[in-house]
């Protein structure tokens, strides 16, 4: 499995202009498969335009002890399509389908009973200064945060990243980004501005959101291979009629090598879904392997306080897992067959239902994800299309 992969990034192979066309098809490749939330660094080459696709779908069979209410279920753990339009010169596209459930996993309030229905959870144009370092972005774009921790972690049909998954910040907003990366990607500075009420969910205060990521990467300019990170994030927030403030400071380390990566996060907030005194604050640290082995394993520990003020309200969850790769003829490994153990342990006050009988959940499930991308190189039009008849 690999990440829920954020904006897009031009980084192919560094090859000269001359020769993009006849580089062009894995280039093409390599834009759709690598992306960051950060500019490319100065100097990078441009390829000839780029239309790209990205399929991931994960089924999950789950059983859950003790039986309090539905134990034993069918999940889309993982469903979205993405297309873009990448090398287009300074300019990228890319706008992503999901399949969400309108009526939440053990309900049947939604549309049409419990059906699953698309949204967009990322509609955004992007505007890449090669020369200087600088991109920019704006539509529904990806949450700075969660788009630097997820790539890290690379497993999200397992689960989101601990921010995410405990709402703390969303998978992404309607508003924009600019950001800088420093020569040999070093460092990247992201300052962010979003409306503060996530994608799925209308504006309902003229507050906006201002954050800001600092991002080092003090092993890039050498020849080590672990690539380590370093970030830190804080962003002033406003949610509801009223603008109650919702801010949060984040920081994190990641540690990532072809055989095995590990990392921490940690979140700090301050007010939460227009409840100025919520403080909640926790944080989330994992162990995975790498892309390069036949098989994949995690353990992972969440530990989550919904208010830091008040006792008796901290949640700890544990996961682990492994499962093979099954590859295709030419070696790739897009399918997953995975099993999954997540356990968690609530507080008094901190039970996930309000009718949970029992402070300990434990979930064991099978999992079969597919996992596919490609890339095609185009040619881009000069002038509008004829239309026919006309």
């Amino acid at each position: 499995m690999t990440p829920d992969l954020p904006v897009a990034d031009h980084r192919p192979a560094d090859v000269p202009l001359a020769d993009a066309d006849a580089a062009s098809v894995p280039a093409c490749h390599a834009l759709v498969a690598e992306r960051l939330v950060a500019a490319p660094a100065p100097g990078r080459m441009d390829v000839q335009p780029c239309f790209g696709v990205r399929a991931d779908v994960a089924g999950r069979f789950s059983v859950t002890l003790p039986d309090d209410g539905i134990s034993r279920r069918f999940d889309l753990a993982r469903g979205r399509v993405e297309l873009g339009l990448w090398g287009l010169g300074p300019a990228q596209i890319r706008v992503a389908l999901s399949a969400t459930r309108s009526g939440g996993s053990t309900g049947y309030i939604g549309i049409d009973g419990e059906s699953f229905v698309p949204t967009v959870p990322i509609a955004e144009a992007r505007l890449d200064a090669r020369r200087y370092g600088v991109s920019a972005a704006a539509g529904i774009v990806d949450d700075v945060w969660v788009m630097t921790t997820e790539p890290a972690w690379s497993l999200r049909p397992v689960a989101p990243t601990y921010a995410e998954d405990r709402q703390l910040l969303p998978r992404s907003d309607v508003g924009g980004w600019v950001s800088w990366t420093s020569p040999r990607d070093l460092a990247s500075v992201t300052l962010a501005a979003t409306a503060g009420e996530g994608a799925s969910l209308r504006e309902r205060n003229e507050g906006k959101d201002l954050s800001v990521t600092v991002t080092a990467r003090p092993l890039a300019a050498t020849d080590l291979p672990v690539r380590l990170t370093i970030a830190a994030h804080a962003r002033y927030g406003t949610r509801g009629l009223s603008g109650t403030k919702n801010h949060r400071f984040a920081a994190g380390i990641f540690a990532e090598h072809d055989i095995v990566a590990g990392g921490f996060e940690a979140v700090v907030a301050e007010g939460l879904d227009g409840d100025a005194l919520l403080r909640p604050a926790g944080g989330s640290l994992w162990v995975r392997t790498g892309p390069t082995l036949p098989a994949f394993a995690w353990a992972r520990a969440d530990l989550h306080d919904a208010n830091v003020t008040t006792a008796d309200d901290s949640a700890w969850t544990w996961r682990v897992g492994a499962g093979p790769r099954l590859p295709l003829l030419d070696g790739r490994a897009p399918f997953a067959a995975s099993i999954g153990y997540e356990g968690s342990h609530f507080g008094p006050n901190a039970a996930a239902l309000a009718t949970q009988s029992t402070a300990v959940v434990h979930t064991l499930w099978l999992q079969l994800g597919v996992q596919v991308e490609a890339g095609m190189p185009v040619q881009w039009t000069r002038g509008a299309l004829d239309r026919p008849g006309r």
